[in-house]
Order: C-alpha cells, then structure tokens, then sequence
C-alpha cells in the first residue's frame, strides 16, 4: 500500500436521474506499483438505498495523487 488513504468504495449521485450508487471493488489491494499511482479492478456497483447488486464493472485509476510511488 503506497498511502495511508486509500478509497476502498465510491459513491456516484446523479440526482437528474435518481441514482445514488455504490461502486465498490471486490478485491481490497489492486494498486499497481508503477511510475505514476495506479489502481484498476473489477468492482460491484449497489444501489445506496438497499444495497441490491446492481451490476458489475471495472475501474482505472491513473494519476490520482500528486505524490509519486515510492513502493519498488
């Protein structure tokens, strides 16, 4: 882990269509440790108001933070 604050769920409000989601990856450490902060997976995605899976996706994150890895 190449930071103390690491997300490891996101919420997507899109009020204009009533959605309220919660995208969450279903493995806990899937940062890769190359020259910039990378982090990518496979996530499942559940309404906030029951939790009812509403399907599955998969995420990149490049760049995130402006510190750079210093995990080898």
């Amino acid at each position: 882990m190449s930071a103390p604050r690491e997300d490891s769920r996101w919420r997507l409000r899109i009020p204009a269509e009533n959605l309220d989601l919660v995208i969450t990856p279903y493995l806990a450490d899937q940062e890769l440790h190359v020259s910039v902060r990378y982090w990518e997976g496979a996530v499942g995605i559940s309404n906030a108001d029951s939790a009812a899976l509403a399907g599955s996706s998969y995420v990149e994150l490049v760049g995130y933070d402006d510190q750079p890895s210093t995990d080898q």
